[in-house]
């Protein structure tokens, strides 16, 4: 296992200050509208001849991430934290978490603080259940970076779940907790049994939204990274454009909040519904 790299610029904050916050993410999952710029349609590779005598690859174990954490942002960013390994000790160092009782962005699950946050093998597991007061939901928070105006954000993640229920929900919120006004950001953003969405919603008090779709499904283990820069936000998923918005673009301080929960809009998971999400590396930068 490689061994973090954390570059620390803005001082730990013990607990959560933005009440607003506690409200969790807007972003709604369903039927998206493109924004003005659409995404650009991935290019098909052209197929290859393979000789019939050539042994059949044993497939990699889904399990395993074999994708490293890069070893630097691309030009135009400062890290400002990245890890690719924790231990119980840096898990309560780099993150914070939304405390109990409060109820996630559904109101049908509560979030649990840390509680459902483990670390085998280094990598950052966050499990969604149900117990007798019924779902339980992890709102993690990194430390570092948070309060950035503008920034990228990239996870290295994979999801899975044996039914509906539970769902992601990454998000910029804005650090002063006035939203729609602030606007937010959120990708990747729906149901862990389905492809999610991207989405800005505009810093505007009446709201609205951009969004995009794409086709990866959760279950594989994919790369998810915003870049929020001065009136244009990018997403991208494996290094592969989703889409770009440069409409009512946020532009007051954010957090950032990986919201793993219950999904609006629906009905309460099942008491047997389990949903895992591990995360192998996270990577934060400034915008130079």
């Amino acid at each position: 296992m490689a061994t973090a790299r954390t570059v620390r610029t803005i001082a730990a904050l013990a607990v959560v200050t933005s009440l607003g916050a506690c409200s969790g993410s807007t972003t709604e999952p369903g039927n998206p509208t493109p924004s003005a710029t659409s995404p650009t349609a991935a290019a098909t590779p052209s197929p290859t001849d393979s000789p019939s005598a050539s042994p059949t690859a044993t497939p990699a174990d889904p399990g395993t991430n074999h994708v490293p954490m890069p070893a630097a942002e691309p030009s135009g960013w400062t890290r400002v934290y990245a890890a690719d390994s924790w231990t119980e000790g840096t898990l309560a160092r780099d993150f914070t978490a939304y405390p109990s009782p409060w109820r996630d962005t559904s109101r049908l699950g509560r979030y649990v603080g840390l509680a459902d946050v483990t670390v085998p093998g280094g990598q950052l597991t966050i499990r969604l259940h149900s117990d007798a007061q019924g779902p339980r939901s992890t709102a993690l928070q990194p430390l570092d970076g948070r309060a950035q105006l503008y920034g990228r954000y990239s996870v290295r993640a994979r999801m899975t779940s044996n039914g509906p229920g539970f769902r992601t929900a990454w998000t910029l919120w804005p650090e002063n907790g006035r939203y729609p006004a602030g606007g937010s950001i959120a990708w990747p953003d729906g149901a862990i049994t389905s492809a999610p969405s991207a989405f800005v919603h505009w810093a505007s008090t009446p709201g609205g939204k951009d969004s995009f779709t794409q086709p990866v499904a959760n279950s594989g283990w994919h790369t998810w990274t915003i870049e929020w820069s001065p009136g244009t936000v990018v997403f991208l998923v494996d290094g592969r454009h989703v889409g770009t918005t440069t409409r009512l673009v946020p532009s007051t301080r954010m957090h950032w909040v990986l919201q793993c929960e219950t999904e609006p809009g629906g009905s309460r998971p099942s008491p047997r519904a389990v949903a895992s999400v591990q995360i192998a590396w996270i990577t934060m930068a400034t915008r130079d």
